[in-house]
């Protein structure tokens, strides 16, 4: 029976793990993660902008996230808690932390790397549900901090990184002041939200319409946008930009960009300017026939990709179908992307929507994503 490991269980890893398990035996596919729960897709978005008082981890969750351990056990699959450390292609072997698995097929799935300049204290990441809760827990304690002084001062939060997760997250925290302020009698006025951005728009990944629409809603949220903005370090307040130019600040959040997740391989892979791992049409990882890679860590030869949790699915689908196609030495064909156009929720009732020749941000997008989700668990 042959053989597949998953590296990696965010929605590229679950999607091909789900999908996989219909096509060919479960018993033959194992999940390889290292954390015991997945949160549900925008779901540190959700905690972070949640309106209770207290949110601990454990609640969150609870409400945000599922065990990987049910995940594997629902559809009849493996599931090992580990690390990936290093990976011998020539024996077909993955070394995990304390353990090793042999493997004919491997999908890598690790997403990007979590990269930030500067402690991790001072430049907080949004990846987990633990961030979420550190970024919240630190804007509520700027705040509070302030309103109880005798002289309360200006609170300036700043997220760095005008892509998606950026404008994700800087919207969440508008949702959290608006909470927080309230709760403290705190002027939502004396608390500037700061967007840096090193490209001069922002989603410059994306179409031209997305962004212009993107940077429409964001001004009127009354965020300062700031672009060719590249931040070179962060230190305790204080952010550095390449032009020399300091910027105070009381919470930072690290949102840029950054390369895919290395792989300590034998032989090295080939790797894009970015950092990420180069695939071929049918996210075959150079030079081999049975390594693959999709999401965020993959660099494939498609121009304008959009990452998406759409387009991760495709992918995923893709995948999915195939390996058990490889197995049977069957002829396979390129993936072909997805056209461009995507739905992704920005916050409660507030998504974006791309479309070929417009874009649009709010609740009208959100009704015709909450109609998709439906449509497909029918």
């Amino acid at each position: 029976m042959k053989q597949i490991v998953i590296l990696g269980g965010g929605v590229c890893g679950r999607s091909v793990a789900e999908k996989l398990s219909v096509h060919i035996n479960p018993k033959s596919i194992t999940l390889v993660s290292e954390h015991a729960y997945y949160v549900k897709p925008f779901g540190e978005y959700f905690a972070l902008q949640s309106k209770e008082n207290s949110l601990e981890l454990s609640h969150a969750k609870q409400e945000y996230a599922l065990s990987y351990e049910k995940f594997a056990s629902r559809l009849g699959i493996n599931f090992l808690l580990r690390q990936a450390e290093r990976i011998d292609f020539s024996s077909r072997v993955v070394f995990l932390r304390g353990k090793r698995v042999g493997f004919d097929y491997l999908v890598s799935c690790l997403g990007s790397a979590k990269e930030s300049l500067g402690p991790a204290q001072y430049a907080m990441p949004m990846h987990s549900l633990v961030d979420a809760l550190r970024v919240r827990n630190s804007v509520e304690f700027a705040i509070e901090q302030s309103s109880r002084s005798i002289k309360p001062h200006p609170v300036r939060i700043v997220v760095v990184g005008g892509g998606m997760r950026g404008v994700e997250t800087i919207i969440a925290l508008r949702e959290l002041v608006k909470f927080i302020c309230s709760k403290n009698g705190f002027s939502q006025g004396c608390v500037e939200l700061v967007l840096l951005e090193a490209e001069g728009r922002l989603l410059h990944t994306y179409t031209a319409q997305s962004s212009e629409a993107m940077e429409q809603y964001i001004y009127r949220l009354g965020v300062n946008v700031q672009y060719y903005s590249e931040v070179t370090n962060v230190s305790e307040s204080c952010i550095t930009l390449k032009d020399g130019y300091t910027l105070m600040a009381d919470v930072v959040i690290w949102a840029a960009s950054s390369s895919g997740q290395k792989i300590d391989a034998e032989p090295d892979l080939s790797l894009s300017n970015s950092g990420r791992l180069l695939v071929n049409k049918k996210f075959q990882v150079r030079p081999y026939t049975n390594v693959f890679s999709i999401g965020d860590q993959a660099a494939p030869p498609f121009p304008h990709r959009l990452h998406t949790v759409e387009n991760a699915e495709a992918e995923a689908q893709y995948v999915a179908n195939i390996i058990p196609a490889l197995m049977q030495n069957k002829r396979i064909i390129s993936y072909t992307p997805l056209p461009k156009r995507s739905v992704t929720p920005l916050a409660r009732n507030v998504a974006l929507y791309i479309g070929r020749n417009f874009s649009s941000i709010g609740m009208l997008p959100d009704y015709y994503y909450r109609a998709r989700q439906w449509l497909r668990a029918l």
